[in-house]
Parts: C-alpha cells; structure tokens; sequence
C-alpha cells in the first residue's frame, strides 16, 4: 500500500510509541497530584513540553497543551474574543483568510453570529497566496498611519527581520528605526508601533502558515510584521507547517500559534497552542474551567501518554528536519514530473515555490474525484481530494474556489 494522505494524519514513529508506553503502565499518576507517581508524570509531560518549545524555538511556559489543532484555533480565537468583550465591552475584529481550515472558519462564524467578532476575508490569487497588501489596508484602516506619498510618516522604509527572504512591498510603510538582521524579541527599543485610532476595535489576525490541500506556504513574517506595528495580535495555523518546515516563533514574531501532534507522527488527540510571553493577558482566562491547568487556560487532567508521544515526535521531527525535508522534496518533485509529463489533462494547484516539500496537488480535468480516489485505493494508493475533516460533508473545495 502506498500511503500519500500524510497531510491528514501520519504513522506513529515506532520510537514515540516506545515513548508512551511507561505512560500507559508504570506511569500513570495524576501530574497535579505531589506523591511519586504524579510527580514521575508531571516530569515526564515537563519533558515533553521542553521537546515542544524547542522545535519551534519557543520558551517551555509558552506551551499550552490541548487535544489538538482544532481545540488550539478555537482556543485562540475564541480566547482573544472574550478578552476583548470583557476588557473592552465590545465584539473584536477577525482578520482571515478565505482558505483556512474549518478549524478557523467555523469559529470565526460562531463569533460573528454570536455579536463577539466582525470578521474580513482577505482573498488569495491563484496560487493560494493572501493578499498581503490588503491585510496592510485593514490594519492601517484602524490606525492613524498614511501612505508614504503622504509624507506624513516619520520614517519610511521595508519591515525589517532576518528569518526569511521576505520583504513587505514597498507600498506598505513603518516607523522604524531597527537594523535589518533584528529579530524580534516581543520588546524591542527599537521599533515604533502606529498609533491605533481611539475607536478602533481590538484585532486578532490569523492566517495558517502552510494550506493543508495545496500545501502553499504564506508569508507570515510580512504579516507579523503589520500586526507588529499595527497594534494586531497575530496567530497561526501552523498544524502543517511545524516540523515540516523550519518554524522559529522568535523570529517570526507571531503572538499565538497552533501546532498537532498526529500531523508528524505523534499520537493523535494532543496539540498545543504557543502563546507569546506577554500576550497570555490577550486570552480570556480558564477558557475550560476546572482544576486550573495549563495555568488556567485550559482545565483538564493532562493526557500523559498523548503529551510524552508528542514531545517525542517533536524531537524526533527536530533532529530529522533537514534530512526529511530533501527527501520529501525529492519524492515529490519525481512525482510531479512524472504526472504532469505522463498524465493527458493534468494541472499542478498552488505555488511551485512557496510549498510545502512533501504537497503535490493537482486537478485531472474531466475526472470526477470520489471515483479516481476509490480506483486509487484499489491499486493500492491512499490519497484525499481535500481536507479529511470536511470528508462527510461532501463539499467542493473552499481553497480551490478561492484560488
């Protein structure tokens, strides 16, 4: 059988199995208890939460365990929502693409029926790319910056950050004195923030870091970038993007960040939400209420095994990446040629560059897509034709549709 849905879910690695096993037998006190047992199990998800924070470059107290991807969106989201109604006594403002996974758009349609958001979709072309200019005027919208023609800017010139090869347009402008090998820190001298309007609604923008069908990978550093000096909070989808790609939340400057564990092998069931140092104030407290774990965020006796499992796949993701990366750029590339070179009617979807190493997607014109899937998996090949947790509602795809 030849396995080509990783993009849905992924094989447990053989070492996070023997990770979890302890787990499942001689460790199996209750982390928030103080005899032995619950102090064996607090050490081990203290592990595990260490493994988590360093793939992505994180701090191990900016980690905050969940059941997974969708649970960590909604915890951001709906967090930062509350926050605003009880802090402001107002609904707040949702900035968003319109390929997120449902994980986000679901959410984002609850809030704004429920009087808690506004929410603006920011297109893609036809690669999948958001339109970054157009996040630029939404933000500057609620600020009192203008446009350098203006002349009004105290100091004009490109975002500035050292992680990528990215550049804001050069329409987009900033006041700023920072040096362009600068990452951000959360607290830089450095940089002046725009002033936001006295009305303005407070802004939480999330955009994922690498689509889950077409496996393009979004410029996230401009778009922290315009949070950064625009006031917004930034979180991100990063479920397909962490430890497939380098991920580091220092440089970046993202305030939350969403991150699965079954996407690289680990066990499904668990996941986390990065949140900035700082920026935990930006979540409305004991979003689950109970006994107060994760610091208050998110109540519920931990799942040891699924936790000490993902921080195992973590490391293991950690010290793999380079290695993993070529091979499945290799593999896919191969893939790619052969299909486009040998299949009549074949057409590649999403960016040629701007993708994730292990995302081949196309579209096969005049096939319908249920059908060419069950003659695949009678030969032997497991594929998708989109996002496994859309699967029974039977709908074309929103990310194609958009592009």
């Amino acid at each position: 059988m030849i396995y080509l849905d990783n993009a849905a879910s992924t094989r447990i690695h053989s070492d996070v199995l023997d990770a979890m096993m302890p787990c499942l037998g001689d460790v199996y006190g209750n982390p928030s208890s103080i005899h032995r047992y619950g102090r064996l199990a607090k050490k081990a998800t203290s592990k595990a939460r260490k493994q988590v924070a360093s793939l992505i470059c994180a701090d191990p107290s900016e980690i905050f365990f969940t059941s997974g991807g969708t649970e960590s969106n909604n915890m951001a989201l709906r967090g930062f929502a509350l926050h605003a109604m009880q802090s402001d006594n107002c609904k707040c403002r949702i900035i968003t693409s319109s390929i997120e996974h449902d994980a986000i758009l679901e959410p984002c349609r609850d809030l704004q029926r429920d009087g808690l958001a506004t929410v603006e979709y920011v297109p893609v072309d036809k690669h999948g790319i958001v339109d970054v200019d157009k996040i630029s005027s939404l933000l500057l919208a609620c600020t009192n910056a203008k446009y350098a023609d203006d002349n009004s800017i105290i100091d004009t010139g490109k975002v500035h950050h050292n992680c990528g090869t990215d550049d804001v347009k050069d329409n987009t402008f900033f006041a700023t004195r920072a040096s362009a090998d600068s990452c951000y820190t959360g607290n830089d001298a450095n940089t002046l923030p725009l002033q936001k309007k006295t009305d303005a609604p407070m802004t939480l923008v999330s955009i994922m870091y690498a689509n889950n069908e077409v496996g393009t990978i979004q410029p996230i550093s401009k778009i922290a970038d315009l949070c950064r000096y625009t006031g917004a909070v930034f979180h991100t989808d990063a479920v397909q993007a962490v430890g497939k790609i380098p991920v580091d939340v220092t440089c970046i400057g993202v305030d939350m960040m969403s991150i699965s564990s079954h996407k690289i092998h680990g066990p499904k069931g668990v996941g986390a939400l990065y949140v900035r140092h700082g920026d935990k104030t930006q979540l409305a407290p004991r979003i689950l209420g109970g006994g107060g774990q994760e610091t208050g965020l998110r109540s519920g006796t931990e799942n040891v095994a699924g936790v000490v499992g993902f921080g195992a796949a973590c490391g293991i993701a950690r010290e793999n990446l380079k290695i993993n990366m070529s091979h499945t750029r290799s593999l896919r590339d191969m893939l790619v040629r052969r299909v486009l070179n040998e299949i009549p009617e074949s057409v590649m979807n999403g960016s040629a560059l701007d993708r994730l190493s292990g995302n081949a997607h196309f579209t096969f014109l005049g096939v319908n897509g249920e059908d060419l899937l069950i003659k695949l998996d009678e030969h032997g090949v497991a594929a998708s034709t989109g996002s496994a947790c859309s699967v029974n509602t039977q709908k074309a795809s929103h990310v194609l549709a958009a592009m």
